[in-house]
């Protein structure tokens, strides 16, 4: 085992992300990351169960990152693992949890969608340096599979919403823009009235909006370092959404900058960012590739998980 190292698993409702690192006094440094899609949060719109076929391809792929994990890592409690929407909604979430602790001697914590906004919030803003924020207040978007989170802190006051609009959920669901610009109501007004006391800037994090900076760049090759701190347009969320919903699903597959297996769902994803930027009338967002599962993992390896979260 290498000194300072410490993992993290996020179990989200679309797929399962891995990250090991060093922890220094000097400051964290990735050494290796990986992504697995598994829809653990199929038919739940339909259903609050996590199906058996989605529970035994996440295992499997949290059993075979946690092999390769090991080249940095020999034990499991130094891995910070979170469930997301799927796992917290579900009825047999507690018995994936188990499987999970039997499987791989890891505990699995289950955030609430308070605590997933402000670990992405911390997540986001820890990465981005000041300079690109120009003194203005970030306000984090989460748009993940099960759910969307929103969370801003000006003057130190938390600000945090959670609202059932994920991506795989509105896929399953069936969606109208109309519906989603109704459900960000409430956030969007109550955003408008901060802004109008701080200056804002949107950060935003998860597939969604790393998929639209990739589409924007026409991206072959995913870059990590070229999506982190890029700048995209309201006007360019607006765009894809339209060609996306214009065209085939197995078209849709074949454009560089999208997964994929993120093709029938990136249509809800971006109807989620853009009206939420209408709503609060935002020019454009920056994207952060630190989110969540960074911020835990610091958390985990300064050994102040809870700390603030519940």
């Amino acid at each position: 085992m290498r000194d300072g190292c410490w993992g993290a698993v996020d179990i989200g409702s679309n797929s399962v992300r891995f990250l090991v690192a060093q922890v220094t006094p000097a400051g964290m440094k990735p050494l290796w990351s990986s992504l697995v899609s598994t829809r653990l949060g199929r038919d739940m719109a339909h259903s609050p169960i996590l199906s058996k076929e989605a529970v035994e391809a996440t295992l499997a792929a949290m059993v075979e990152a946690w092999r390769t994990m090991q080249r940095w890592l020999d034990d499991p409690a130094r891995v910070a693992v979170l469930a997301t929407s799927a796992v917290r909604e579900a009825r047999n979430g507690a018995a994936f949890c188990r499987m999970v602790a039997q499987q791989l001697g890891m505990t699995v914590q289950v955030l609430s969608g308070e605590a997933e906004g402000k670990l992405s919030y911390e997540g986001a803003v820890a990465g981005l340096t000041a300079e690109p924020l120009q003194g203005k207040q970030a306000i984090v978007v989460d748009i993940g599979g099960g759910s969307a989170e929103v969370v801003c802190a000006p003057a130190g006051r938390w600000h945090r919403w959670s609202l059932p609009l994920g991506a795989v959920r509105l896929t399953q669901t069936g969606w109208q823009r109309e519906m989603i610009a109704a459900a960000w109501r409430p956030v969007v007004n109550e955003l408008v009235q901060i802004a109008e006391t701080a200056p804002m800037q949107f950060v935003g994090v998860g597939g969604t909006v790393t998929t639209l900076a990739a589409l924007e760049a026409a991206m072959v090759v995913y870059d990590p370092e070229r999506i982190h701190g890029a700048v995209v347009t309201r006007e360019a969320a607006r765009r894809w959404l339209a060609t996306l919903l214009a065209m085939p699903l197995t078209e849709r597959r074949s454009l560089a900058g999208l997964q994929p297996e993120r093709a029938d769902i990136i249509p809800a994803g971006l109807a989620v960012l853009v009206e939420l930027m209408d709503g609060a009338d935002a020019e454009q967002l920056m994207v952060s590739e630190t989110d969540l599962l960074y911020a835990a993992l610091l958390r985990h390896a300064q050994g102040r998980f809870w700390d603030g979260l519940d």
